[in-house]
């Protein structure tokens, strides 16, 4: 990189709401929204100046993105940050329109269901600047027992 280049900044997702029926527990009907600011896109898909290769070639951002964010905003809505819920066993998405490099986009995950080991998040990911859905889908989510093993989720299950 040149002295007079800048890096291009690209922040984080983050936690725009959430709905949390008991503080500290999961149950059907929580959902969080998670935003991602513009530029992630643009930036995986520019060519590097060294090598003319884009950083995300071989990646697939422009559906690795939705769905990354889409099962963020599952991780958020089934509290799994606070309670390790947060490895995703299985999903199924569709894409709807593709993501443009500089749009922000929120992700919207709500839980639909809850089993002994496994919790069932729907998600939505749309656009922000202009509403279109780019992505829906059902993420599965467990925690894992610290070894390969999904864990026991009934002491993090609100009662109901």
């Amino acid at each position: 990189m040149k002295a007079s280049q800048k890096p291009r900044e690209v922040s984080p997702p983050s936690v725009e709401a959430r709905l949390q029926a008991v503080p500290g527990k999961v149950s059907v009907g929580d959902w969080a929204e998670v935003r991602l600011e513009p530029g992630l896109l643009a930036f995986l898909m520019k060519p590097d100046g060294g090598t003319g290769v884009p950083p995300g070639r071989g990646v697939h951002p422009m559906s690795g993105i939705p769905l990354g964010i889409g099962v963020e905003a599952a991780i958020v809505a089934a509290s799994g940050r606070e309670n390790g819920i947060d490895v995703l066993r299985a999903c199924h998405c569709v894409y709807e329109s593709p993501m443009r490099p500089d749009e922000p986009v929120v992700a919207r995950g709500e839980v639909s269901a809850i089993g002994q080991r496994h919790i069932s998040v729907k998600m939505e990911v749309r656009s922000e600047a202009d509403g279109r859905l780019l992505m829906q889908g059902q993420a599965v989510l467990v925690k894992t027992d610290g070894t390969t093993k999904a864990a026991d989720l009934s002491l993090l299950v609100a009662e109901g």
